[in-house]
């Protein structure tokens, strides 16, 4: 159950199943922005889906952005930040050979 209430210092505080925290203290655990948080609880997100990453690597496989298509991850360049590109090496090469 997930329950959203304010209290006097205007904290949000975020109830999922039986710990309650608030949402700074929530996005923290998730490793997600405060603010992605807060517009998906406004939004009326379920509590399973709050913390979820977009484009996330999933044993090993992901989605192109361009093409759509599921590929593993080594059909992707890696940033130099870490992570891989959104873009397939497919979709990027096809981008630039203009």
């Amino acid at each position: 159950m997930q329950k959203v209430s304010d209290t006097v210092h205007n904290h949000r505080v975020l109830t999922i199943g039986s710990t309650t925290l608030t949402l700074r203290e929530w996005a923290k655990r998730g490793k997600v922005s405060y603010y992605t948080l807060k517009w998906r609880v406004d939004q009326g997100w379920p509590p399973e889906r709050l913390f979820e990453r977009r484009n996330a690597v999933k044993d090993g496989m992901k989605v192109c952005s361009k093409c759509q298509v599921t590929k593993p991850v080594e059909g992707f360049y890696e940033r130099s930040r870490g992570g891989w590109l959104a873009e397939c090496k497919v979709c990027f090469k096809a981008r630039y050979k203009r």
